[in-house]
C-alpha cells in the first residue's frame, strides 16, 4: 500500500490555541538558524531591535524590520504616523535615525486607490521628516490581507563601527532606566478602537484628552536627547531598547536575554499616570504588560544619573530608574527572585482582529 502523499504547499492547521503577538522565546530558538555568515554581526534574537551586517572598511549596514500596523479607525494620517513611529523607534535604539526604507503594502481587496495613495504618501513623508528615505517597495491588493495588518516596513542605515549600540552591548555596573510615559500606548489604542471596554466610565473630555495624545507614542527625540546628553559607549549609554509589545515587563525581560547579564528590576512600584492606570483597569488590562510606544529602556553609567535626568526633566518627559545590570546568571529578577518569560501582551487579545 503505497504511503498518501501530502499537498504541496499546504499548512497543517493548528491543534491547539495560537497566543496573539510575539511567539514566544522557544519557538523562536527553534526557527533561527544555527549557522550564520561572518559578515552578520548581529543576528535575530529576542530584544535585539537592530541587526548588524558587516561591509567592506569600517562600514555597518544596521536593519531592523516590523509588521505595518494600520488602523482603519485611526484616519490614514495618524495610522502612517504610528506605524512609521513603531518601526523607526527600533531603529533609533542604536543611536542611529533611519536613513532608507523598504516598503511591502499588501492591501485588502477593494482599498480604494485614493486610501493607497494616502497610506504610502503619509508614510513616506513621516519619513522624510526623520530623513529616512524610500529605497525599495511593493504596493498592491490581494485576497486573503486584511485590516490592520497590511504588509511591513524596514528601515536600513549605513553607520561607522563603534558609533552604534544595540541591546546585547549592555555592560555590567550600569543601571536601567525608563523614560517616556509608560502604558499610554495601550490606554490611547483603547480610547481610538475599544472604547466599548470602558462602559461608559470615562468622560468624554478625557477620552479627547488621551485621543490627543498619540504623538507622544514616538521614542526618537527622547533617544535622540539622550544620546546627544551623554553620549554612548562605557561611559554613556551602553544600550537601548523600546517598551512596546508586553509593555514594561516585557522590555525588562527581553533586555536581560539580549544582554546575557542579570538585571535586578528595581524595589519600588513603577510609575504610571493616574489617569492611564483608571484606563487600563476599567478595560481589563495589566499595566505592566500592556503595550508602550513613547517609552524607551536605556542602559548607562550611573555617574550620568543627574544629567539624564535634568535633560528629560527640562522637557517634561518622566524618568524613573528600573534597576541595575550585574554579572550573574542571565535573566530578570525581582525580589531575588528570576521572573519567567511574561508571555503576550494583555492588548492584543483585546483589539479588533483582522477582517473584523
Amino acid at each position: 500500500m503505497t504511503k498518501k502523499s501530502r499537498i504541496p504547499g499546504r499548512l497543517p492547521l493548528p491543534r491547539e490555541p495560537q497566543s496573539v503577538g510575539k511567539i514566544s522565546l522557544q519557538e523562536l530558538i527553534r526557527l533561527l538558524p544555527r549557522g550564520r555568515p561572518r559578515s552578520l554581526l548581529v543576528g535575530p534574537q529576542p530584544g535585539v531591535d537592530v541587526g548588524v551586517v558587516r561591509l567592506p572598511g569600517r562600514f555597518r549596514l544596521l536593519v531592523t524590520t516590523d509588521p505595518l500596523y494600520l488602523p482603519p479607525e485611526l484616519g490614514d494620517q495618524r495610522a502612517t504616523w504610528l506605524a512609521y513611529h513603531a518601526v523607526a523607534g527600533d531603529m533609533v535604539t542604536s543611536g542611529w535615525p533611519a536613513q532608507f526604507m523598504t516598503l511591502d503594502l499588501s492591501l485588502p481587496i477593494g482599498t480604494t486607490p485614493t486610501t493607497v495613495r494616502r497610506l504610502v504618501q503619509g508614510l513616506f513623508r513621516e519619513g522624510r521628516r526623520w530623513g529616512t528615505v524610500p529605497v525599495a517597495g511593493h504596493t498592491g491588493r490581494y485576497p486573503g490581507s486584511h485590516w490592520p495588518m497590511v504588509g511591513s516596513l524596514t528601515l536600513l542605515t549605513v553607520a561607522l563601527e563603534g558609533t552604534y549600540v544595540t541591546s546585547r552591548d549592555a555592560r555590567a555596573g550600569h543601571w536601567v532606566g525608563v523614560a517616556g510615559p509608560l502604558g499610554l500606548e495601550a490606554a490611547v489604542l483603547v480610547a481610538y478602537l475599544r472604547e466599548d471596554l470602558l462602559g461608559g466610565k470615562l468622560s468624554r473630555r478625557l477620552l479627547g484628552n488621551l485621543r490627543r495624545r498619540l504623538r507622544e507614542l514616538t521614542v526618537l527625540p527622547l533617544a535622540r536627547l539622550a544620546v546627544r546628553k551623554i553620549g554612548l559607549g562605557p561611559r554613556g549609554i551602553s544600550a537601548m531598547h523600546d517598551v512596546a509589545e508586553g509593555g514594561i515587563r516585557r522590555a525588562s525581560w527581553e533586555f536581560a536575554q539580549a544582554s546575557r547579564l542579570r538585571l535586578d528590576l528595581k524595589e519600588d512600584p513603577w510609575y504610571f499616570e493616574p489617569t492611564v492606570t483608571g484606563v487600563l483597569r476599567k478595560a481589563g488590562l495589566d499595566p505592566l504588560t500592556s503595550s508602550s510606544q513613547g517609552a524607551l529602556l536605556l542602559a548607562f553609567d550611573p555617574h550620568q544619573y543627574r544629567s539624564l535626568r535634568r535633560a528629560f526633566a527640562r522637557r517634561g518627559i518622566p524618568f524613573q530608574v528600573a534597576g541595575r545590570l550585574l554579572r550573574g546568571p542571565p535573566g530578570l529578577y525581582e525580589g531575588g527572585r528570576k521572573v519567567p518569560d511574561p508571555g503576550i501582551d494583555s492588548l492584543g487579545a483585546l483589539l479588533p482582529s483582522p477582517g473584523e
